[in-house]
């Protein structure tokens, strides 16, 4: 299940940023698909990092939506 989460993250932050979200939403999409992967293909894996996972996504994804919030306050300004 976390394996496809990070999949379906994954494709929405790349298309994010196409959409003008920037580099960092690229990455945060390349990271997730990649652990997405790990965890579809490596159930041990998986079992073993699983809150960890949980906690690394929580972490980045917050950090990038507070990221992109000065994004798009500083945007309004301008």
């Amino acid at each position: 299940m976390l394996g496809v989460l990070g999949l379906v993250q994954g494709v929405m932050g790349i298309i994010g940023a196409f959409q003008g979200g920037g580099w960092v939403s690229a990455l945060y999409g390349v990271v997730s698909i990649l652990v997405g992967l790990i965890l579809l293909f490596n159930q041990l894996a998986a079992g073993i990092g699983l809150w960890l996972t949980i906690g690394v996504f929580a972490l980045v994804g917050g950090a990038i939506g507070v990221w992109q919030s000065f994004q798009i306050k500083k945007a309004q300004r301008a």
